[in-house]
């Protein structure tokens, strides 16, 4: 009870804390937007490296990362390091500690301490939702009620909105699935998956 209590008090804590940004789409057009905040685990993060779109979300939504999640991905010699590293320097990424925060859920759910200090970050209130594709950590996340998505359901929020066209939607997903493991019931699920039933995942 304690624990949904905290996860509770993170989710009105969001609302408080977004910022004004202005960002151009892919047809140059610019709006001013609130810009949501996304707790990323290293497992999305390195999916959408991947397939070139990590970029594009730091562009959409005020990307947070854990200190550990951000140790795993900046690695010395890792695929993507480099990437990572200077998304960070150009302020793109923001890294910061759970210290102060504790989940005694999570601390027993969970093996990894990216998934870990990610679901502390979030019941600290650092995050409007999550964006992870750990399968213990998604499913965490689902029993907890914690909003998530997982790095598959990034290109349908784009097609949604208008940011990919349906054939280079077909393409950056058909990249995720050949780089990430989705049973065949996530891939069915994402690819059905509404503006109403991503609405509070959606830039806006």
């Amino acid at each position: 009870m304690k624990d949904h209590l905290q996860l509770r008090a993170a989710g009105r804590m969001q609302a408080k804390r977004r910022k004004h940004i202005r960002f151009s789409s892919l047809a140059s057009r610019h709006c001013e937007m609130t810009q949501k905040r996304t707790i990323v685990d290293s497992s999305s993060a390195i999916l959408l490296a991947k397939i070139g779109l990590f970029h594009r979300l730091t562009e959409i939504y005020e990307v947070v990362m854990a200190e550990a999640v951000y140790g795993e991905i900046a690695r010395k010699g890792y695929p993507g390091a480099c990437g990572f590293a200077a998304a960070r320097r150009a302020g793109q990424i923001r890294v910061l500690s759970p210290e102060g925060s504790f989940l005694p859920t999570a601390e027993d759910a969970l093996t990894g301490a990216g998934e870990r200090e990610t679901i502390r970050l979030y019941a600290r209130g650092e995050g409007d939702f999550v964006i992870i594709d750990d399968r213990k950590g998604a499913g965490f996340c689902r029993s907890a009620g914690i909003p998530y998505i997982n790095a598959l359901l990034f290109p349908r929020i784009l097609r949604l909105v208008g940011e990919l066209s349906e054939s280079e939607y077909r393409r950056r997903t058909g990249q995720l699935l050949q780089n990430g493991r989705y049973s065949a019931n996530i891939v069915e699920v994402a690819a059905g998956a509404s503006r109403e039933r991503l609405g509070r995942f959606l830039p806006s």
